[in-house]
This record gives structure tokens, sequence and C-alpha cells, in this order.
């Protein structure tokens, strides 16, 4: 009890019993019993379309990394264009490999892409809105990178992937032109920003 609950490598909340109990029907999930479910937590499981209880990846973790090394910095090619992740930090490495910088749409999501893509010199703008678990117990970013408090990460996120992403998951222009490009989106509101 009190460790993240995973669904499909995204955080849903705390568990609350030693029992965890997804209920599913017609490929939508409906309850999650045993969590103390994060707010705004069903709407992000939604955009994860049909679900299949048989191909679910139900996983549980006090921490992802409590006591951090000192992260390696790898000098690699910067790459091209940028890729928007909207609470998929898993995927990282396959996502931003090949781009300069990322976008990256949610607490824990910014901070662990964040810390990975520190090791690569990669960027990242993160879209938070203060509902970090703490997944990561300490976090570095490369230089240049963003974090942007909004009120509605979820939404503030689709606006982003509509009116910079053209509605897609990636763009070949550069780092420093989007993440401009967000800034003056979304100037009014802004409720803190930190610059790296």
């Amino acid at each position: 009890m009190g460790d993240h609950v995973l669904v499909n490598r995204m955080v849903v909340g705390r568990a609350v019993s030693e029992e965890v109990i997804l209920v599913e029907e017609g490929g939508k999930l409906l309850e999650i019993r045993g969590v103390e479910l994060k707010p705004n937590i069903w709407e992000k499981l939604e955009g994860m379309g049909r679900i299949e209880l048989k191909k679910i990846r139900l996983e549980s973790t006090p921490s992802l990394r409590p006591f951090p090394p000192e992260p390696r910095v790898r000098e690699g090619p910067r790459g091209k264009g940028v890729v928007l992740i909207d609470h998929a930090g898993y995927h990282v490495y396959e996502l931003a490999r090949e781009a300069e910088g990322a976008v990256v749409i949610g607490d824990d999501t910014s901070y662990v892409v964040g810390d990975i893509l520190f090791r690569l010199g990669k960027p990242v703008v993160g879209i938070v809105d203060g509902d970090r678990d703490g997944l990561l117990a300490k976090t570095h970013f490369a230089r240049g990178s963003l974090l942007l408090t909004v009120e509605e990460d979820d939404r503030t996120g689709r606006e982003i992937r509509e009116k910079v992403f053209g509605g897609g998951w990636k763009t070949e222009r550069g780092f420093s032109e989007v993440k401009e490009e967000i800034l003056s989106l979304l100037s009014k509101r802004v409720l803190r920003l930190v610059e790296v």
C-alpha cells in the first residue's frame, strides 16, 4: 500500500489496498479498485484508446529511482526536429533519439523525460500543472530546457499538439522556434516559468 500504481506505464494513483482490481467492459476501463486515483486520470486513460485486460501492463513502485546516481552525459548528434511526448515517458528513447529536443506534457513525464534527455544533451519544454507524484528523487534537465506551469497540462497539451504540431507528434522545425511559439501561445496562461 502507498506505492504508485501504473497502468500501461502511466501513473494512475497510489495503492490504498493490497489488491488492485481493474474493471473493463467492451474495451473500456470502467473502474480501478484499491487505488486513490489522480485527478483527471480517466481523461488520460481514454486517450490510450481501446484497452484489453489481457494486454494491460499493471505495475506498482514506491519510486522509479529513490537514490539516483550522478548521470552520465553523452555527447552525440543534435538531431533534427522536435517531438511531442504526452504522458508516455517510457518511450522516450524511441521517440526522441533523432530529435533536437522534445515538448513534454505531464508533471512526472516531464521530469522523467527531462532526466533521460539530459544524458543526451537534448532540451525539453515541460508542460506541467503541479500534480507531480515524485517518481524520481532527483532530476536534471539539459541546458535550454523550460518548465511551464499551467492550470491544466492535459488541455494545454492538446492545444499545443493542434496549434504547434499540426495535430501530429513531430515537427521538423528547430527547438528554439518551437519553444518561442509555445511561449507566445501560452503567454497569458503560464503560472510559473522555470528556465534551465
